[in-house]
Parts: C-alpha cells; structure tokens; sequence
C-alpha cells in the first residue's frame, strides 16, 4: 500500500541577485506550476513576513487566509543581505491530517534562502505524511512549556484559555532562537486535541509595523502590545492584559497537575470529539468543551457514578463518535436509571441501538424480564409495544414474545384491580395495534383474563363480545355465550341468543322485544370501537 503524500504549492517572494547584489523591488522569484497569481497577490497581503536578524533561520508564521485556508510563510536574510520570503499554500484537509505538527512542517523550513537572477519555476512539494507525535515527543514539548513558564501551572491554564476563547496572546522577550519559541508553540498544541491543533495561527517575530494577524505573536523588544490581547513576559514568567477562563482549560489543567502523561491520554481521547464538533461548525471553545463534558460523562458511567438520564439520552442519538462499547454502556445505564425511576421517556435511543448490537440486546431483554418480574408489567408494556411500533426499533419475535408476556401479565393486574376502563384501553389498543407486534396471537387469552369483570361492567362485557366474534372460533364462542354471568351483562337480544344456542326456546322473548325487520335496520353510519364493522372486516382477514 502506498503511503500517503501531500502535494504543496509555494512560491518565493523577494528581490532578485544579479552579480551579487540585490535589485530592484520585491517580486515574484519562482513558484510551482498550480500557484496563481490571485494567490500570490492574496499571500504577500496578509503575510509579509518581516525576517528576524541574527537568526539564521529567520522568522516563520502559519497564518489563515481566505483563497487558500492556511498559508505558511518563512522570511529570513539571503546571503547578499536581502529579504527572501517562501509561501507555502496549505489546503483545509491537509492542514486537519497534519494536525498541527509543527514537527512536520519545519522540515519545510530553508536552512538557507535561494537566489534568484530570473523569474524561477519550482517543484511541488512533495510531503509525506507524518506520524503522530509519539508519547515522548508529546511529553517532551509539555515539559518544556513548563520550563518555558517557570512551572506556572496557572500560567499554562490561562495560555491554553486564551486560545480556546480566541483571546490573541503577545509573547514578549523571548529568545531570539526560532526553536524555542515555535517550542513554546508546540508545548500549548499538545494542550489540545489533535484535531483542534491546526487551527491555531502564529508568527515567532511582529515587529510594530507588521501586518501579520495571529493568535500567538512574539513580539520585537520595547513594542507595546495592544489592550486586547492577553501578554506573557517571557523573562519574567508573568501574565498582563487580558483574561481568559473556560472550562476545557480547567479540566485539561487538571489533569496537569496529577501528570504530564493524563494530558496525552487525555487530548488523544478527545480528537475524535472535538474534530466532530468542529466540522458541525461549533466554535473552538463550543467544540472542547462539549468534548472535555463528554469525557467526564464517560468516567461517570464508567465509576457507576450518577448522570442526568437526559444528558445520558441526548448523547447517545446525537454523539457519532461513540464506540460501540460506549453505546452499550450508556444504554444500559440509561435503561437502569428509567427503569428505576418508572420513566422511560429518554430511553428510546436504546430502542434504536438495539438492533446493530446483538449483546446489548440480549442484555436489554434480560433487564426487562427482570423489571417484569419485579411487578413493572406497566412500564414494560407500555414500553415494549412502543419501541416494536416504532420503525427503528427493535426486531424478532423474542420481543414480541417479551411484549406479549408483559400485556397479559399487566391485563390480570389490571382485572385483579377492578379498572374495567384499564382493560377496555388495552383490548382496544391490541385491535389497533401494528402487525409487528401480533397480538392477534393473544387476544384469545385476553378475552379469558378479562371475563371476571364483565359481569360488572356492560361496556366492557360488549368489547369482549366484539372480539370473540372476530378472534374466537365458533365453538370457543358458543361456550362464551354459555356463560351465564357474561350472557346476563350483555344487551338483551345478544343474552337469549346465547340462551339459545343452550338449547332454550327464546321465540316469545324475542318477540317481547319488538325488534326491527331486517330491511329497517339497515344502519345509516358505521359504528366504532372494537365492534366496528371495518376492525370486525380486518380482523377476520387477519384470522
């Protein structure tokens, strides 16, 4: 497999040397074959780099721009004594892969300018992609922000503030030399996510007159910085200006001061949140800190330790970078906590997650038929038939098996209680229900369970007739009707039929009633609940 490369256009900027000496202005030297002149134009604008004397190297910067995302620039001293700028164009996607390696991108760096008598043409750079800074390159750059702050912890926690809020930081003395400054940078990087480290912007030399807009700048001696900006003094380790506070700093602080190594642990935690975050469009500070919350809902959970069910809920339908053990873990947690609360209106994401992972559903199932157990044949009834409703829920007759259990063990709740009202709801709701859930396979048991109440309550002794007359075969009906403390709570014609399919001469009864003819019955509207004639029309198709 090949290894990946990115491909980098850039150009040089300066003066040409002609029999050694610098002439006329600066101009363009030479550039790859994709640079335009619009991005040319656009880079000296914004990035005209004054270069740092007596630094061999001189002065580098990664600023952002509009035509092109990112625009690295490097300006130094030519061997003839003039300014040489090299531009290096840097794509959005490049920038996010790279992650704020500075590592990477000072391999870019000219350890001497080159001259140029003529317009020039350049190669695109080829860069291979870097690996990941590795654990001790990492503990190095953080240890030497310490040292870089005098072993200000405080200091650090409102450097790291400062970048998440978008406060500019000055840097004020520092050393001359390019490598400890872009140090001091990389140190504050590894305070961050990967994935929200190439985002920061810097310049390592802005003298009063520069143009350069970054977020870290180091600043020439005796420059007063403006009020805006947060200013930190190099020699004497102290902080001015303005303040910065947020809770991402606070927490990554935290884990600082117990050790270098929790930080790494930490960021590398966090990228896959934070890149998230970011590419919805959150704000640097919107995205870590949504992302330093989401790390301490993990430990919670992980500790066994209580987390609001809502928060629990809304991470898991919107969070996608949860792995498939995290989502098991906030499921369960979720359904614990609902369960035992006797509400489960945020635990419908578990629903969802069900059917892509087998172990947490055999799982669920076993909560559920422990809870069932447990006397909450409501919660689960009602629950179940729910989530098998619902398009993305659950699937497979072991939860229609669980939600039939459940209906009738809450059915003879309900008829031990009295609540004919109760049991006329779920006879109801069983004819209406969806096929997914068939419970056409228990109505049957249903109408058995809810005999005891009938003789109390007419209502509900007409819903059972309506259902054994679309569920029940005829010879489970005739012994229905056989039954005399159901027969005596129905309306008197359908009372002497039964009594007439015993045996009984009903003719002078039935005659007493002064019924209709047939041809003036004819009904003028369709009737309604279980004894409408379009449920009694599906239901004996569904038989």
């Amino acid at each position: 497999m090949a290894a990946t490369t990115y491909a980098l256009e850039h150009f040089y900027y300066g003066k040409l040397v002609r029999s050694g000496k610098a002439e006329g202005d600066m101009r363009l030297l030479a550039k790859s074959p994709r640079v335009t002149d619009e991005q040319i134009a656009e880079a000296v604008r914004i990035a005209l780099l004054p270069p740092l004397s007596g630094v061999a190297q001189g002065a580098w910067a990664i600023v952002r721009g509009k035509g092109v995302p990112f625009i690295m620039v490097q300006s130094a001293v030519g061997n003839v004594g003039q300014a040489v700028l090299h531009f290096v164009l840097i794509p959005g996607d490049v920038a996010r892969s790279l992650g704020g390696n500075l590592k990477a991108l000072m391999t870019l760096v000219d350890d001497e300018m080159p001259t140029f008598d003529r317009l020039g043409s350049l190669e695109t750079i080829v860069l291979p992609q870097p690996e990941p800074p590795s654990y001790e390159q990492q503990t190095d750059d953080l240890l030497n922000l310490m040292t870089y702050t005098k072993n200000k912890i405080p200091t650090i926690e409102s450097l790291v503030a400062a970048i998440v809020e978008g406060v500019p930081i000055v840097v004020q003395n520092a050393p001359r030399d390019l490598a400890q400054r872009v140090g001091f940078v990389e140190g504050l990087l590894a305070m961050l996510p990967a994935s929200a480290r190439f985002g920061v912007t810097f310049t390592t030399h802005a003298p009063a007159n520069s143009k350069v807009d970054a977020q870290i700048r180091f600043y020439a001696e005796n420059i007063v910085p403006p009020n805006n900006v947060m200013v930190y003094d190099w020699a004497s380790g102290e902080l001015s200006g303005k303040d910065a506070e947020d809770d991402y700093s606070h927490f990554i602080i935290s884990q600082l001061r117990l050790d270098a190594g929790l930080v790494i642990e930490q960021t590398s935690a966090l990228t896959n949140i934070a890149s998230w975050r970011i590419k919805r469009g959150d704000r640097l500070s919107d995205a870590l800190k949504y992302a330093a919350y989401r790390l301490k809902v993990d430990d919670a959970l992980r500790n066994g330790q209580p987390v609001e069910a809502e928060d629990v809920s809304k991470i898991l339908v919107e969070d996608p970078t949860l792995s498939e053990d995290q989502k098991r873990m906030y499921s369960l947690h979720l359904l614990s906590f609902a369960l035992a609360l006797g509400d489960m209106s945020h635990a419908l994401p578990v629903a969802i997650s069900l059917r892509q992972n087998p172990e947490l559903e055999r799982e669920v199932i076993v909560q559920m038929a422990t809870a069932l157990r447990d006397g909450k044949t409501q919660l689960i009834y009602e629950t179940l038939f729910d989530w098998l409703e619902d398009p993305v829920g659950p699937q497979g007759m072991k939860w229609v098996e669980l939600l039939h259990h459940a209906a009738l063990l809450h059915l003879d709740t309900l008829v031990k209680s009295g609540d004919a009202a109760a049991v006329n709801e779920m006879l109801e709701r069983a004819v209406r229900s969806d096929a997914a859930v068939s419970m056409s396979k228990i109505i049957p048991r249903m109408i058995e369970l809810s005999l005891p109440l009938t003789a109390r309550d007419p209502g509900l002794a007409m819903s059972v007739m309506g259902l054994a007359i679309q569920y029940l075969n005829n010879e489970t009906l005739r012994q229905l009707l056989s039954t005399k403390p159901f027969r005596a709570a129905l309306p008197k014609p359908l009372e002497l039929f039964g009594m007439a399919l015993e045996g009984a001469r009903v003719t002078q009864e039935f005659m007493a009633l002064n019924l209709p003819m047939p041809e003036d019955s004819k009904p003028t509207r369709r009737g309604t609940g279980i004894l409408n004639p379009d449920a009694l029309e599906d239901a004996q198709r569904k038989r």
